[in-house]
């Protein structure tokens, strides 16, 4: 019984680990998604400045904006 009781603990310990290092895991991966979309404003951005300097049409910028939202 006292077995039982050991390894019934040991494996909740193990499982505590794992959850502890799958928050972290979330934590940085929502990190990424955020650095991401930023980056995708920079380069939208960009785009427009670019678009905006080459005399692009004002069609082609409302497509642009379109597909990125």
């Amino acid at each position: 019984m006292t077995g039982d009781l050991d390894a019934t603990s040991q494996a909740i310990g193990r499982l505590q680990v794992s959850v502890e290092k799958l928050d972290l895991a979330v934590e940085r991966l929502a990190d990424r998604l955020e650095d991401l979309q930023r980056l995708r404003w920079l380069t939208l951005g960009g785009l427009m400045v670019l678009s905006g300097l080459s005399g692009a049409g004002a069609g082609w910028i409302s497509k642009v904006m379109h597909l990125g939202g």
